[in-house]
């Protein structure tokens, strides 16, 4: 997955007016939003590959960047993991290879994970011993598991993500559109 070339919301609208199922098998479960990330930031990430994971620095303005981010939604990139099959863990970290690269020089190579049981359409979260740590609605999840729920925020390191069911990141398109349209 290339996380670089990853569409932004705006991009997306046209998938709104697909049926729910399409819309699911053109983007999968579920999906992740950010900010698209700093190309500085990116570039850095990329030199210290295998060096050291850097410090948190946005830390005690997280709750205020996440608020910030959902204000510019339609400017915002979509990843979109797509789970192969019922039950797969997919790994989030800087290191190129994982199932979910993030960029950015304070998430660990190998920062968390995402487990989808998409027998009962649940999709889990661990932190695994990141150096910055694994945060959801701006609280620190430990070493526990947690269940993540639609419009939960999340955040490793200082990359902040919304993450949101199809149905869910669907209906924001067909919102936007209108918006865009006139249309209340």
């Amino acid at each position: 997955m290339d996380v670089a070339s990853a569409p932004k919301v705006r991009e997306l609208r046209e998938l709104a007016n697909l049926s729910t199922g399409d819309f699911e098998s053109a983007v999968g479960p579920f999906v992740l939003v950010q900010r698209p990330p700093d190309p500085l930031l990116q570039k850095i990430a990329m030199n210290v590959m295998g060096a050291r994971t850097v410090g948190m620095a946005h830390r005690s303005r997280m709750a205020e960047q996440l608020l910030e981010m959902t204000a510019r939604f339609e400017h915002l990139q979509v990843i979109a993991p797509r789970p192969t099959s019922r039950f797969q863990e997919l790994v989030v970290g800087r290191h190129p290879d994982s199932d979910v690269p993030i960029l950015e020089p304070s998430v660990s190579g190998r920062h968390a994970l995402l487990i989808w049981r998409g027998e009962d359409e649940k999709i889990f979260l661990r932190d695994l011993g990141s150096t910055n740590g694994t945060f959801v609605n701006a609280s620190d999840i430990g070493k526990r598991e947690v269940v993540l729920a639609d419009t939960d925020t999340l955040c490793f390191g200082d990359a902040q993500f919304l993450f949101l069911m199809a149905e869910t990141f669907q209906a924001h398109l067909i919102t936007a559109a209108r918006r865009e349209m006139g249309v209340p």
